[in-house]
């Protein structure tokens, strides 16, 4: 139960947490159990999959402010759904501030799978993972996955689609001088569990985008095709001159 999970451990004591694997790389995984979200690192950390359950036995760090568990031993003990995104606000919200009131409770999105929506500005591909570049308004960030990058997403850099995007908050925050100032947030980006998690929003902007590459595109074949009727009549003119030309040569030769 991450609820009983402390940050700020007194006694230096070893904890057991358990929840759903909602992310995971080579040195660390993240888990959620209900509302709460927790870094698991280390060398045991790795090897699952995203909707296992796990049990995980270690010391509690602070690093960079956020809370994390560095892994001693880590085991599977079945699967599930991975758990609902925190959802109601934009990238620009979650890019201002770590905490969000709801229903007068301040609601932590630290390691917490989140959803919003943004336009995809740019898409890096490396070694099976892929990373989007996102922006809603001023406000920029990524989304890392790995996996194969959607087929909608093979034009973004020009079309800009809009997606959906349900992935884990990963926080940079700075450090705090007093107890009742609360740390700036530094930078936010994402960790989805698959090209799943990045679904495509058709909208207004994303049309007209499309309908200007497509008169766009029109425009460049009716140029090409005047150039070659063009060129295919200047080359008939051409041919017609010479044949002219040989005629005449032929007939002065027979004189």
């Amino acid at each position: 139960d991450l609820m009983s999970y402390s940050p700020v451990p007194r006694d230096a004591h070893a904890r057991k947490v358990r929840g759903v694997v909602t992310y995971s790389e080579q040195a660390f995984c993240y888990i959620q159990d209900g509302e709460h979200g927790l870094k698991v690192s280390g060398e045991n950390a790795h090897g699952f999959r995203s909707g296992d359950v796990v049990e995980a036995v270690g010391f509690p760090l602070v690093v960079d402010r956020m809370s994390e568990l560095r892994c001693m031993a880590a085991r599977k003990t079945g699967s599930a759904s991975l758990p609902e995104p925190f959802e109601g606000y934009t990238l620009a919200d979650y890019a201002r501030w770590m905490y969000y009131a709801n229903a007068g409770a301040m609601v932590d999105i630290e390691w917490r799978r989140v959803a919003f929506s943004a336009r995809v500005i740019r898409v890096d591909e490396r070694d099976g993972a892929a990373e989007l570049i996102l922006a809603d308004g001023s406000v920029t960030s990524r989304v890392r996955f790995n996996g194969p990058v959607p087929e909608f997403l093979s034009d973004a850099e020009r079309l800009h689609p809009l997606v959906r995007v349900c992935a884990v908050a990963e926080l940079s925050v700075s450090d705090a001088t007093t107890d009742d100032r609360m740390p700036v947030l530094r930078g936010i980006s994402f960790a989805a569990a698959s090209p799943d998690d990045i679904t495509f929003v058709p909208d207004a902007e994303w049309r007209a985008c499309l309908r200007e590459t497509y008169s766009r595109n029109a425009a460049w074949v009716a140029v090409v095709f005047l150039l070659a009727l063009t060129g295919g009549g200047v080359w008939s003119i051409m041919r017609a001159r010479r044949e002219r030309v040989d005629f005449a040569m032929r007939q002065g030769i027979g004189r």
